[in-house]
């Protein structure tokens, strides 16, 4: 039973005009995917036909004027018994039934055309010319090529022997029973619908694409990044990993959404070369295998390119600092204390563009420099209603591996606090508390630390208007040592005697260990980790 595809095919080349010769060449073109035989199927017509048909529009070399006939052949030769009154309605409709009119007419020494005419007269009727070519062969049946062909998964070759038949012939079989060819490599077991065979064929002209196999239920690809998917056709229920259960719907590739540079404006001394982006509008319009191409696409440019550092144009920098400063702070308030994770909708809070134009991730290249991690990455970055760019896929790329905290969330800690005067940040890391003095206009101390040094020399200072000094001695504020709010460390009360204020991070599991060392003036609960309760603050 063969698919929809196919009974639309079959309608469009009923309406195709077989003596135009430039609608016959645009079928032929939009169809490359198709085999000879597939044509045939479609046509009604043979194999020979739709080659002759193809080199009448210039699309193949011509094959052979007449049949080749298959080596060691037997030729036979028909004896018909032919007596003197022959021209009888008796003998004419006894022969018609046992010989072609072909060789009636040669045993007779007479034309076909008077024989047509014998035959009229006594009004005996001629087989049809289906009729007449139809094979005698016992095995010329449906069931049994059938069988032999698909059930038992025989090669041409080997059905063709059986039946005592050519290769050719057999072929022909196949064609006037409706039986899918397979191609060189499929399996025996089944055979891809019209539109999975139309699927396969754009898959293997993707540049993305290195190979594509048919197995018996499924379409494995693999792509140039050493990344393998596979693609169940028709198939419902729970789909298996690097798997997706797809239909004829899931696999257009009419228009595979575009990666392009995200600051094309800037690009001419491609200091932005970092920032990729897909447009997420054609992204979520796109079928089902149009977004799987797009985001491995997006992979092979993450993995092929190396490590490029991801600066941005000033104007997205002066951007990010404004909403920054206008930011609600009860934001990061939540029933019983505070917390990392803003309420900010589908649009993540501002602050992390400018910690990687300024300090620089390039710790989380181990991570992304693996396909595999990439391409899950991706997946889950598709399944978010943020623009499917760079920036975004390291925001995607960090959970688990590196944490930043937002700075505006420091901005509220410091004023719920009454900070004032001066801090010392024991753990500079990716600058958030750098950030977060310069919006609240806190002079900031620190130690000796690489990365925030070549911030400083990258113009981060000037730009956010951050009063900064490294520290050697003298009366401080506040002490601050937090980690990021990841771990706990304690050992800071070296610096008790020179601050009027320490600040520590304490996780959960150490809050009866930290407080038997020395009760803290102020405990503040924060909510640091998503899926865990709250953590502390200590304040001594």
């Amino acid at each position: 039973m063969q698919d929809s595809t196919f009974t639309k095919l079959q309608q469009a080349f009923a309406r195709l005009d077989i003596n135009d010769d430039v609608a016959v060449k645009k079928w032929f073109n939009d169809h490359t995917y198709l085999t000879n035989s597939d044509h045939a199927q479609i046509a009604g017509k043979s194999k020979w036909w739709i080659s002759r048909l193809r080199h009448r529009v210039g699309l193949s070399a011509p094959p052979p004027k007449t049949k080749t006939k298959p080596r060691n052949r037997r030729v036979s030769i028909v004896a018909i018994d032919v007596p003197s009154d022959w021209d009888t309605k008796e003998w004419l409709q006894k022969a018609i039934l046992l010989y072609s009119l072909k060789q009636i007419a040669k045993a007779v020494n007479r034309s076909r055309t008077v024989l047509r005419k014998r035959l009229k007269r006594w009004g005996i009727i001629n087989k049809s010319h289906k009729e007449s070519v139809r094979s005698n062969n016992q095995y010329c049946t449906k069931a049994w090529v059938y069988n032999h062909y698909i059930t038992k998964g025989l090669s041409q070759l080997r059905c063709a022997n059986l039946a005592g038949v050519s290769q050719a012939t057999f072929t022909n079989w196949l064609n006037r029973f409706s039986i899918p060819i397979r191609r060189l490599g499929q399996p025996c077991s089944s055979m891809p619908q019209f539109w999975a065979r139309k699927f396969i064929f754009e898959l293997e002209q993707l540049d993305i694409v290195r190979k594509v196999y048919y197995r018996s239920d499924h379409i494995h690809v693999r792509f140039k990044h050493r990344v393998w998917e596979n693609y169940y056709l028709d198939r419902i229920g729970k789909r298996r990993f690097h798997s997706y259960n797809v239909i004829s719907d899931d696999c257009r590739l009419s228009h595979v959404p575009e990666i392009s540079r995200q600051y094309e404006e800037d690009f001419d001394s491609h200091e932005y070369a970092g920032h990729i982006h897909i447009n997420r509008n054609e992204f979520n319009n796109a079928s089902l295998l149009e977004q799987r191409i797009a985001i491995h696409k997006f992979c092979y440019q993450i993995v092929n390119r190396g490590w490029i550092w991801p600066k941005y144009p000033i104007k997205v920098l002066e951007t990010e600092l404004v909403k920054m400063r206008n930011m609600k702070h009860e934001k990061y308030i939540c029933t019983g204390g505070f917390t990392a994770f803003p309420k900010c909708g589908t649009r993540p809070a501002p602050g992390r563009r400018m910690i990687e134009h300024f300090f620089d991730v390039d710790e989380i290249w181990p991570v992304i420099r693996s396909p595999k991690r990439t391409t899950v990455i991706l997946n889950k970055l598709a399944n978010k209603a943020v623009p499917f760019d760079t920036h975004n896929f390291l925001r995607t790329a960090m959970v688990g591996k590196i944490k930043i905290i937002d700075p505006v969330f420091y901005v509220s800690l410091f004023m719920r606090l009454g900070i004032t005067g001066t801090i010392l940040d024991l753990t500079p890391n990716h600058g958030s508390r750098a950030i977060a003095c310069a919006i609240a206009n806190i002079e900031y101390r620190t130690l000796k630390d690489d990365r925030l040094l070549r911030a400083i020399n990258n113009g981060f200072s000037s730009f956010v208007g951050l009063k900064h000094e490294i520290y050697n001695g003298g009366k401080i504020d506040l002490v601050m040592c937090d980690n990021d709010l990841s771990v706990t460390t304690i050992d800071v009360m070296q610096y008790a005697s020179f601050a009027k204020n320490i600040l520590i991070f304490v996780l959960a599991k150490d809050k009866m260990t930290v407080l038997k060392r020395g009760q803290p003036k102020t405990i503040i609960p924060v909510k640091a980790r998503y899926y865990q309760g709250f953590d502390y603050l200590f304040l001594y």
